[in-house]
């Protein structure tokens, strides 16, 4: 987990900041993104700017705060799965939050590493349609 841990910290900062540039670049080129919202899935980053875009712009002066949890990585050299939890934590309201569980592939690009693949999901009540929160 050592070796991926600085782009996990990455994400939380950037997030933190709202900085849309430096968050798609955590992602490869043409990463495929299977998003728990909206889409069915999003080819590219530049089908993915999308997202964090509308999401950054939307929480305007709301701060958000990422945790991640239960993280398990898989993998050396060039190419890792990562996956575990991840909770987004809204500032103004402490007991406003959202935990995703997530799956990534995270290829070596250099000293970088770039996501090439993110799925994140919700589990659904069978009963009700309506995702389960944690």
């Amino acid at each position: 987990m050592t070796l991926l841990q600085p782009l996990l910290d990455q994400y939380r900062q950037l997030v933190l900041a709202k900085d849309i540039e430096g968050f798609l670049a955590l992602y490869d080129r043409d990463v495929k993104v299977f998003d728990a919202f909206d889409a069915w899935r999003y080819d590219g980053n530049h089908q993915w700017r999308v997202v964090p875009t509308d999401w950054f712009t939307d929480l305007k002066e709301h701060v958000v705060d990422v945790t991640f949890r239960d993280v398990t990585v898989i993998g050396r050299y060039h190419l890792f799965v990562v996956y575990g939890l991840i909770e987004y934590h809204h500032g103004a309201d402490p007991n406003k939050h959202l935990t995703n569980r997530f799956s990534w592939i995270v290829k070596r690009d250099g000293n970088d590493f770039r996501i090439v693949h993110e799925h994140t999901s919700l589990p659904i009540d069978r009963l009700t349609n309506y995702f389960i929160r944690e």
